[in-house]
C-alpha cells in the first residue's frame, strides 16, 4: 500500500513562528519584569497567555494529524515475512526417498533418513530466503509464533545433530519415526508437500 500522501499546508509554519514569538516574548517578559515595567507586563501577560493558547491547539492538531503517519513499531522486532516455498514435485519424490530410505528397517536406514530429511528442509529454508551458515542459524529467524511445528523441528535437527556428531550415538525406530513426522509436519505447514 503506498504512502498517504503528505498535503503541505503552512500549519507547521505557523507554528514554529508562534513558538518563536513565544520564546522570544518570554525572555523579553524576563527583561521587562528584571527592569520593572509592571506597566508592559500587565499588557503583555494576556497576550502570551493567548499564544500559548494558541500553541497548545496547534500542537494538538499537528499530533492528530502526524498519529496516523507514525511508523509502527513493537517492544519485539518482527522480521519481514520470507517468500513462501512452493510446491515443488522435486521435493515431494525427495521426500518420498527419504520415506523409502526410513522403511529400509536397519538403524543405518534411520539415520541417513533423518540426515537427509533434515537438508531437504535446510535447502527449503535457504530457498525461501532465510539466510546464515547453518540449519540453526536460519531456524533461529523462524518467527515461533508464524511456525506452530518450530519447536518439533528443533528437536529433529537437535537428534539429526546428535547422530552425525556424537560417535556411536544409537537411534531408536521410535525416535526416527518421530523425528520423520516432525520434518513432514513443518514441510507441510509450509506448503512443501
Amino acid at each position: 500500500m503506498p504512502p498517504k500522501e503528505i498535503k503541505y499546508d503552512y500549519w507547521f509554519e505557523i507554528v514554529v513562528l508562534v513558538v518563536f514569538i513565544i520564546t522570544f516574548g518570554g525572555v523579553l517578559l524576563s527583561f521587562f519584569e528584571l527592569l520593572n515595567f509592571l506597566f508592559l507586563l500587565e499588557y503583555l501577560a494576556p497576550i502570551f497567555i493567548i499564544l500559548d493558547i494558541i500553541l497548545l491547539l496547534g500542537v494538538i492538531y499537528a499530533g492528530l494529524h502526524v498519529i496516523p503517519l507514525r511508523q509502527k513499531f513493537s517492544l519485539f522486532e518482527k522480521l519481514p515475512k520470507k517468500v513462501g516455498v512452493q510446491k515443488d514435485p522435486r521435493i515431494l519424490s525427495h521426500w518420498q526417498k527419504v520415506l523409502e530410505r526410513a522403511g529400509g528397517g536397519t538403524i543405518e536406514s534411520l539415520r541417513y533418513a533423518i540426515i537427509e530429511a533434515d537438508a531437504l528442509v535446510d535447502s527449503m529454508l535457504k530457498r525461501a530466503g532465510y539466510e546464515g551458515d547453518h540449519m540453526a542459524d536460519r531456524l533461529s529467524q523462524i518467527i515461533p509464533e508464524e511456525v506452530k511445528s518450530l519447536e518439533a523441528l528443533w528437536r529433529a535437527h537437535r537428534l539429526r545433530n546428535d547422530i552425525v556428531h556424537t560417535p556411536g550415538f544409537i537411534v531408536t525406530e521410535d525416535q526416527a519415526k518421530w523425528a520423520l513426522k516432525a520434518f513432514e509436519d513443518f514441510m507441510k505447514e509450509l506448503n512443501a508437500l
